[in-house]
């Protein structure tokens, strides 16, 4: 279970904190001001990205072993 979970934790990583990570790396280097006025922000960021990770994997593999569990019934 714990592989099923880090393989999808890293695919959601290409989804979810990468690409807002990159983004705000962009919008940063071209802010006038600064680029370390906000690096602040990198923190939630990542937070929030790992808590949505974290329940989109579970929901997932609830969701698969239910399944699992009603092809395995007998009718």
């Amino acid at each position: 279970m714990l592989g099923k979970l880090s393989v999808l934790a890293l695919l959601l990583s290409g989804v979810t904190w990468i690409p807002c990570l990159f983004l705000f790396g962009l919008q940063a280097g071209l802010a006038r001001n600064g680029c370390y006025a906000h690096v602040w922000m990198v923190v939630p960021i990542v937070v929030c990205s790992a808590i949505w990770i974290l329940m989109l994997s579970l929901l997932s593999l609830a969701v698969s072993a239910w399944v699992k569990l009603q092809l395995s019934l007998p009718e």
